[in-house]
């Protein structure tokens, strides 16, 4: 009698576990902020959590969602640099120097010896997010006449943080500005390409003979 008793007892607080989880299960379903968390953490995207955070900022769930959010951005982005206005300044023979932005930012510089032309050096300035690691920095350079190469540089980013990338161009024969006169010019790109394939270029005409990437450099700003 006693053992039937316990089993009895047993099975009616397991039924009262039930009934008790199936209730919380159905207040979660009924609740407008529990289903569209749920549907964040499903699709997973940054627009997703953008969305939940914008439609409950007081949830629980307010800082696990900026975390999934901030897993899903790019370590190192590109600034924002207004290119709109750009000034060109001149060495006494008249070779273009250096190309800076209304504000002052340099974006590129002439390597020039005496009259000649010897290559170029390309900026791009890049911002990280606050995280630490490796990055996979691609660099192109193509001229109009097919030239073309490309190189890759591993590159440790620290804790929140901007960069400098300089990028060198050597031409294989140093040109004379004066080959300018007899459209010898021909155009010049370089492009760093991001892990996340976002892309910042350079690209000016100049009298220049094939070229290659002889070099990239990164500083901490």
């Amino acid at each position: 009698m006693k053992m039937s008793k316990i089993l009895s007892r047993s099975s009616c607080s397991r039924n009262i576990f039930v009934i008790i989880l199936l209730f919380v299960m159905v207040l979660a379903a009924c609740n407008p902020m529990e289903k569209e968390w749920n549907r964040a953490i499903k699709e997973n995207t940054v627009e997703g959590y953008d969305t939940f955070m914008a439609n409950y900022p007081d949830s629980k769930y307010l800082q696990e969602a900026r975390n999934r959010k901030a897993m899903l951005l790019p370590n190192v982005v590109l600034q924002q640099i207004d290119k709109s206005v750009i000034h060109t300044s001149a060495n006494v023979y008249g070779i273009p120097e250096k190309v800076k932005t209304e504000a002052g930012v340099l974006l590129a510089e002439f390597l020039t010896k005496g009259g000649w032309i010897t290559g170029l050096n390309a900026y791009f300035y890049l911002d990280n997010r606050g995280a630490r690691g490796d990055e996979v920095i691609k660099v192109t350079y193509a001229d109009d006449l097919g030239t073309s190469t490309a190189k890759e540089k591993n590159i440790p980013f620290a804790d929140s943080t901007s960069y400098t990338v300089k990028v060198t161009i050597t031409f294989e024969s140093n040109v004379s500005w004066m080959a300018a006169s007899y459209g010898s010019s021909r155009s010049n790109t370089v492009t760093i390409i991001l892990p996340t394939g976002k892309k910042d270029s350079f690209a000016t005409r100049i009298p220049s003979w094939e070229g290659s990437i002889s070099g990239i450099e990164i500083t901490e700003n």
